[in-house]
């Protein structure tokens, strides 16, 4: 099959986002490394061997992702940055437990112990952290838009964003994470910054076409809660609570979320859209997205 010419992320501009954020992940651990990445962290990098380990121990655990951060001028010293997020669908849930330690001490951390000790957050923001994937080495679509949405929204929040390592899901660039929320935003574009800042820092989730999933939920609950606040303009964080999915006969599924004093029933079913790439130069290839079939009261 033949490779493909150009940028995936202009080749896969009409693949539909909703539902395309990371499956189920609802603890983060994010971890400064300043010094050169390969195509595949945290193993392509040069963090001592027992951290690589510890760190690769980790993101194989359920429901748990770990990403590398920096960003310029950062990470010159012997201690690092450390961040624990636990990116609870509920906001009363969620957690952010930063750090500073020695690299080579990052193997003696205790994830659950640490967020089990730590306050909620004081703040309804949803973005005290901004993670943007800028791992070129990964797909070069990540460095050639995510390095302006980088630099756009530091310019204006400063210290709470960070370049960071795939978050999968290049062809979608410029891809972004916004913590302790857990939603991941795609093709974001310059001029639409200052308006989902001012909304996150309100909790609300504005440009709601842009939002790929809030990644603690399985992928088809991420698809039914963007496409059911796309279609009626539902932007509070807290707008909906997610109670139950059920597969229905035909093999669609109806995810359940109360809104209000009432249940909504969103039905969605997979299908076959256009054919895009995986990443630059990769073989099209025909992907399976989520279709909005019906919304219930």
């Amino acid at each position: 099959m033949a490779t493909t010419v150009g940028f995936c992320r202009e080749l896969a501009i009409n693949e539909p986002l909703a539902g395309s954020g990371n499956d189920a992940i609802q603890r983060w651990i994010l971890v400064e490394d300043c010094g050169p990445w390969g195509a595949k962290v945290p193993r392509d990098t040069e963090l001592p061997a027992a951290t690589r380990e510890w760190l690769l121990a980790r993101d194989s655990e359920p429901h748990t992702r770990v990403q590398l951060i920096r960003r310029p001028g950062s990470g010159s010293g012997a201690r690092v940055k450390v961040f624990i997020v636990q990116a609870s669908a509920e906001p009363a849930g969620r957690r952010i437990v930063e750090l500073e330690v020695p690299v080579e001490d990052i193997p003696s951390l205790d994830p659950g112990a640490l967020l089990a000790g730590a306050a909620a957050p004081e703040s309804d923001d949803l973005a005290a952290l901004y993670l943007v994937c800028t791992h070129g080495t990964r797909d070069r679509c990540c460095a050639k838009w995510g390095m302006g949405v980088f630099e756009a929204l530091r310019a204006h929040e400063g210290e709470r964003v960070w370049q960071c390592s795939h978050l999968g899901g290049h062809r979608f660039a410029p891809t972004f994470l916004t913590l302790p929320s857990g939603l991941l935003w795609g093709r974001v574009e310059l001029d639409e910054l200052d308006d989902m800042r001012a909304g996150f820092a309100a909790g609300r989730l504005s440009h709601p076409s842009k939002l790929r999933g809030r990644c603690c939920h399985r992928r088809v609950v991420q698809a039914a809660e963007c496409l059911l606040r796309e279609r009626e303009s539902l932007l509070e964080d807290d707008a909906l609570v997610f109670v139950k999915v059920e597969t229905l006969a035909d093999t669609a599924q109806q995810v359940w979320f109360e809104h209000g004093h009432e249940q909504v029933a969103v039905t969605v079913e997979t299908a076959l859209g256009v054919e895009t790439p995986g990443s630059c130069g990769d073989p099209l290839e025909p992907r399976r997205h989520y279709k909005l079939r019906g919304i219930d009261r």
